[in-house]
């Protein structure tokens, strides 16, 4: 009776987890699209050329990459099966301005693996900039707020849901602007700024403004399932002394531009701003992010790439209301721009 108990709890455990698919589509920007499905839930990414004929082509013809991407590639995703893979499909959409979601080919995964326990097992607490620690609910360690034994910051988040977990070199990069954004600002009292985060994702760059004493933090997503993320994730992490909110904004780039204003006419023009997207999507939000700017403020856009002109990009989008551009590099190619409100 002992064996046959323990045979049905064995069994009923197995059946209990979760299944999971390959999502497979195809892409010219490889790299970008595998950190994007990585960020919106997707529990790994990988690549591929879409035939031999094109296996040659590499997207980085800098020898100093990473890995080479191939200019006309599959990137297959495993997702869990109860994913509503319609919206990751307009979520692509939107973050890479196709006219229609892309198509996608959607297989069964081996049943018989554990793949949430994979990834947690392979998934150790992150080192967020020079101040930071980030723990997932798998992580033992100190509450959100709490300093670990190197006397980082614990950043407490939920995981999977929202692009910007940390261990991306763009949230990276977006941790360490606002270290030394506010840190230049604290002689002039840092707890009376407003830092706006367009683009929040998980809202672990707003989260992280908040730690670091702004006043008054509001994240945007065109995202509602990011919103409900980044709002829980601040439950767990918000300071005393900070207000902390977020908004869902609009997905059209036109609307935008009314939307960024009237969240400075109701908030206040911004000291600080910063925007972890793709490059299309921040030469298009331009107005909206200078609407939103007060004069002299701080701008950070990351989510480019130095290898295909970004930044030359972004400064031309820019450059009628920003002035002081900089490009940091970032690892892996990566970019950030920063710029300061004329």
């Amino acid at each position: 009776v002992t064996a046959d108990s323990g045979s049905s709890s064995k069994a009923d455990a197995e059946n209990s987890r979760p299944a999971f698919v390959w999502v497979s589509l195809e892409s010219e920007e490889p790299e970008a699209l595998m950190e994007f499905l990585l960020g919106i839930g997707a529990c790994s990414a990988s690549a591929h050329p879409s035939s031999e004929k094109f296996a040659a082509e590499v997207n980085h013809a800098s020898p100093t990459e990473r890995a080479p991407l191939w200019k006309h590639s599959i990137v297959t995703a495993i997702f869990e099966e109860t994913t509503d893979l319609f919206q990751v499909g307009e979520a692509v959409r939107i973050a890479f301005d196709l006219p229609d979601p892309p198509p996608m080919q959607v297989e069964p995964l081996d049943a018989e693996r554990d793949w949430i326990a994979h990834v947690q097992k392979n998934w150790p607490p992150l080192k967020l900039a020079d101040s930071f620690e980030v723990l997932l609910p798998w992580h033992d360690g100190p509450s959100a707020g709490c300093r670990n034994n190197e006397g980082r910051v614990v950043v407490r988040l939920e995981g999977g849901t929202a692009f910007g977990l940390g261990d991306h070199p763009t949230t990276q990069g977006g941790v360490a602007f606002l270290e030394r954004a506010l840190a230049i600002t604290s002689d002039q009292n840092s707890g009376n700024h407003q830092v706006l985060d367009y683009g929040t994702g998980s809202g672990i760059l707003a989260i992280v403004a908040a730690r670091l004493g702004a006043r008054s933090v509001i994240g945007v997503d065109v995202d509602s399932p990011s919103v409900a993320s980044a709002r829980r994730n601040a439950a767990m992490n918000s300071p005393d002394g900070s207000t902390l909110d977020f908004y869902e904004g609009p997905a059209d780039f036109t609307s935008a531009h009314e939307f960024a204003r009237g969240l400075a006419e109701e908030h206040g023009n911004f000291d600080v701003v910063v925007a972890n997207i793709l490059c299309r999507p921040l030469m298009a939000l331009a107005p909206a992010l200078a609407a939103a700017a007060k004069p002299g403020s701080a701008l950070a856009l990351t989510g480019l790439r130095s290898e295909i002109g970004d930044f030359q990009r972004i400064k031309q989008a820019y450059q009628d209301t920003f002035f002081n551009f900089r490009e940091v590099q970032l690892d892996g190619g990566w970019i950030l721009v920063e710029a300061t409100r004329r």
